[in-house]
């Protein structure tokens, strides 16, 4: 997280724990890869949105690199647009950063011990998604999941009103690119 007083009320919370202990912690993202490699870490707490950048590539290079790794997404954009994709990015669970200290803890004991973290309403919407499936019987579940995760990435940035050129300059990419991604979105 690129927030040191958000890192510090972690460890706080961590140190009361008999169960957990915080072995490190890094803002920049450019330290994260290596951190784990030298540290080792059963659980990384990864924040979406690190230094004002998408973190998503920080997630598959971690899942590549160490896919023993369990990995909890902690965010403040809304789950129902990210926490399926990044579950399927390989993320082990999705928290967002409103929820109070006990959800956390209980994310974390359940990430720790192997088993997949969502919220009640995502889990609810996973389960509603996979009947319909069943019951229509069609390829694909919606147009949202037609779109590759750059699109959704610059889906997102479009609803929060940036513009092609702010998009291109947050992606690193060509404006024509954006607007490329544009028209197929």
């Amino acid at each position: 997280d690129d927030h040191a007083l958000f890192r510090e009320g972690l460890n706080v919370l961590l140190a009361e724990q008999s169960d957990f202990e915080g072995v490190g912690e890094v803002a920049d993202p450019a330290r994260l890869l290596p951190a784990v490699a030298a540290l080792k870490p059963a659980v990384v707490l990864l924040d979406l949105t690190l230094a004002g950048t998408d973190a998503t590539p920080l997630l598959r290079q971690l899942r590549e690199r160490h896919p023993e790794l369990r990995i909890l997404v902690l965010s403040m954009h809304d789950e129902l647009v990210y926490a399926e994709r990044l579950l399927a990015m390989g993320a082990n669970g999705y928290l967002m950063k409103q929820e109070p200290p006990a959800e956390l803890l209980r994310a974390l004991r359940r990430v720790t011990a192997g088993e997949t973290y969502v919220s009640a309403s995502v889990a609810e919407r996973i389960l509603a998604r996979s009947r319909l499936a069943k019951a229509v019987s069609t390829a694909g579940s919606g147009a949202l999941d037609a779109l590759t995760d750059r699109e959704r990435d610059v889906l997102q940035l479009v609803g929060q009103g940036k513009t092609t050129q702010e998009i291109s300059a947050i992606l690193a990419v060509s404006p024509k690119t954006v607007d490329s991604h544009r028209r197929n979105i």
